[in-house]
């Protein structure tokens, strides 16, 4: 079983832990896809990965952008989607 916690804080390119965020999100979204009043939240993956709800929420939203950041810094990719 891989150790998704331990994989996105030994990660050190910002983008790349964006991506690790963002699959273990997924990963369990789909999990509990059929499960009825048992939805997968962007709080239970802050709480599983010991992130803040914000981080976790930063992070998923780079990702499902689309936008190419990978060259940028964290902040401005997060500036860039503020626009």
């Amino acid at each position: 079983m891989k150790n998704w916690k331990e994989e996105i804080k030994k990660e050190k390119d910002w983008f790349q832990k964006c991506l690790l965020i963002t699959s273990f999100h997924t990963l369990e979204q789909s999990k509990r896809e059929n499960i009825r009043n048992h939805k997968w939240t962007i709080k239970d993956t802050a709480r599983e990965l010991e992130l803040s709800i914000g981080y976790v929420s930063e992070s998923l939203r780079i990702v499902v952008s689309g936008i190419n950041v990978e060259k940028l810094t964290r902040d401005a990719a997060l500036k860039l989607l503020k626009k």
